[in-house]
């Protein structure tokens, strides 16, 4: 009938809206830039050998790069750094804070799903800013330093992040 004809015209008009207006998504080639700039941050730094894992809305691993004398636990650690943030919705320091007077809470929740209450895991958001594209978890460094250098990897690619500056940036 016309009129169901009308509502799926609307219905395919609503999803093309939605695939032209909606925020970034996280692709391979962007995932691997900012695991680039968080490495080239790094390096500049001369911090210590790192791990960055980059991870889709859903915490799939889209990229995992681990730096030469990278000790065999860090890997796991910037994993579940990334992770925490989609899961949780939250960076790192946002989750350590949120139960940092609830420890009992914090360790029966990490029986259930590995998570890093520890700077160094940066949820990312869509140019929207509330959509969640993915997040960067990066471990190796001191804590700050890996948070550091997933904040300047997505401000240099446009991306929102949370939070939004570093520790170790000066007022400004």
């Amino acid at each position: 009938t016309m009129a169901s004809a009308r509502r799926g015209l609307v219905s395919l008009l609503l999803i093309a809206r939605h695939c032209t207006t909606s925020a970034r998504v996280m692709t391979l080639s962007l995932a691997d830039d900012l695991a680039n700039s968080a490495l080239k941050e790094a390096r500049e730094r001369d911090l210590k050998p790192v791990t960055i894992t980059v991870v889709d809305e859903a915490g799939r691993v889209i990229v995992s790069k681990r730096e030469d004398a990278c000790g065999n636990t860090i890997p796991d650690f910037a994993l579940a750094k990334s992770r925490s943030c989609v899961g949780m919705g939250m960076s790192t320091r946002a989750l350590r804070d949120k139960y940092a007077e609830k420890p009992t809470q914090l360790a029966c929740m990490a029986t259930i799903s590995p998570l890093a209450p520890f700077p160094g895991g940066v949820l990312l958001r869509g140019a929207d800013g509330s959509s969640v594209i993915g997040a960067i978890g990066i471990s190796g460094a001191a804590a700050d330093e890996d948070e550091h250098c997933a904040v300047v990897a997505a401000r240099s690619h446009g991306i929102v992040s949370e939070p939004a500056s570093s520790q170790l940036e000066g007022p400004g």
